[in-house]
């Protein structure tokens, strides 16, 4: 595949070997290219002044500019780039802070090649994608009150149409394509459908609906 038709990455992480782990992770994979590379969150913005990425791989400490700031000027400079964190560590609170900066999905340090491919092909068709240590954590999260903001239970007629069947999907990281041809519905009814969800429910992105569902015990995943 040419690289002009392939996923165009950009890795942001401070420490030379994990760059270099990341372009190892991601070198085989034939419809994925490292399109370019950043130290730091201000680096990573002169970049996007030069070519817009589809993914970028974002690890959260870094110096000059942390990912979670780079996160959220990143989606504004462009929502439709996504950006999946990045860290070695499983602090709860920046899991949670990185969501709501506008992150598309999550990985550990220590997740295998497959693993990362997974997730950048995940988001790239618009899925959410959580490494299976991430989704444990999150449940464990509600499960243990650690992060339970009080949520307005949800009442009679919170849900039209389809709209919970189609956040069902989101929460297994299915794309919109895919949720479309599962409920036998266009694709466009589908991003119409989570549309509808991100503003009623006041989320960000498809992240943050997996989050919602989950603190309403509308999702139980295995993790």
């Amino acid at each position: 595949m040419k690289y002009e038709n392939a996923i165009q990455v950009f890795i942001a992480d401070d420490q030379p070997h994990c760059l270099e782990a990341v372009q190892l992770a991601l070198e085989d994979a034939p419809d994925i290219y490292i399109a370019g590379t950043a130290r730091n969150g201000f680096e990573l913005l002169h970049l996007l002044q030069e070519q817009t990425p589809h993914v970028v791989i974002m690890d959260i400490y870094m110096k000059a500019m942390d990912g979670i700031r780079a996160t959220g000027l990143v989606k504004e400079f462009n929502e439709n780039i996504k950006v999946i964190g990045f860290t070695q560590y499983t602090d709860e609170q920046l899991f949670i802070e990185m969501m709501q900066a506008g992150a598309d999905g999550y990985l550990l340090k220590n997740a295998d090649s497959q693993t990362m491919i997974k997730a950048v092909r995940t988001v790239m068709n618009d899925g959410n994608f959580f490494c299976s240590r991430t989704m444990g954590k999150l449940v464990k999260l509600f499960r243990q009150g650690i992060y339970r903001p009080s949520p307005e239970p949800i009442g009679p007629g919170f849900f039209t149409g389809k709209e919970k069947e189609v956040l069902l999907g989101v929460c297994e990281g299915l794309g919109a394509k895919q949720i479309a041809w599962k409920l036998s519905l266009t694709e466009n009814t589908v991003n119409k459908y989570k549309a509808n969800l991100r503003k009623k429910t006041n989320r960000l992105n498809d992240a943050m609906l997996v989050v919602f569902a989950i603190q309403h015990h509308l999702y139980i995943p295995d993790a």
